[in-house]
This record gives C-alpha cells, structure tokens and sequence, in this order.
C-alpha cells in the first residue's frame, strides 16, 4: 500500500514552526506537510522521549493589525517515527479548528483561499 492510498486527506508541503509540547513543555518542530487529518514534521529540539500523544501549537509568529498572532491548538496520535521525522494524526479535530488552519496557511502564503485543505 502506498501512502497515498494509506492518506485520506491531500498533503500541502508547508515549512513551518511550531511548538509540540511534551510533558507540558514546548519542543520547536518544523512542518514537511501537513493535511486536515495530521502532519509529518522535522523534529528539531526535543528530549528522547516517546508519547502517543501530544498537543501541537500552530501559528504565526508576526500580529495582523492591531490582532495578537493567531494560533491553533491540536491534538495529535504519533503514527510512526523515523530518526528525525514523525507522523502526527489529528485527533478530535472541529471543523472550525481545520477553518483556523487553513487560515494560517493562506497567510503564511501556503494556501490559496479556494484551494484550502
């Protein structure tokens, strides 16, 4: 099975930031793709320690306006991990928790408003 087949939801490449917490502390991981159904993402500051789940913190960094940064607050099941890389599904996910995503992505410039996730 390949993993197209194996993903019920198209994959965006994003390079993004973002902070997954383990044990109640933030790690700094970077985005390879991302989906409305999870993510795979480059581990880049975090102790070796393997949870089966964990709540990943998404936004942007810069205020638009007088608005603080927007962010959006997931839960996500490991799926697999590999060295450096990991799988993350999205668990429990609202639609408005996919709406705020999409939004992040069109203005980090990774998403046009009709081609959303």
């Amino acid at each position: 099975m390949t993993d197209s087949e194996r993903r019920s939801a198209p994959r965006q490449r994003v390079d993004l930031l973002f902070n997954k917490y383990i044990d109640g502390m933030p790690h700094v991981c970077r985005t390879i793709d991302v989906s409305e159904g999870g993510l795979l993402l480059e581990r880049v500051s975090e102790p070796e320690i393997d949870r089966e789940f964990y709540p990943v913190e998404i936004g942007l960094m810069e205020a638009s306006g007088d608005r603080p940064p927007e962010r959006v607050w997931l839960w996500a099941r490991q799926v697999w991990t590999d060295g450096t890389r990991q799988a993350l599904r999205f668990i429990g996910v609202e639609d408005r928790d996919l709406r705020k995503l999409n939004r992040l992505l069109e203005r980090a410039g990774y998403l046009e408003e009709a081609a959303a996730i």
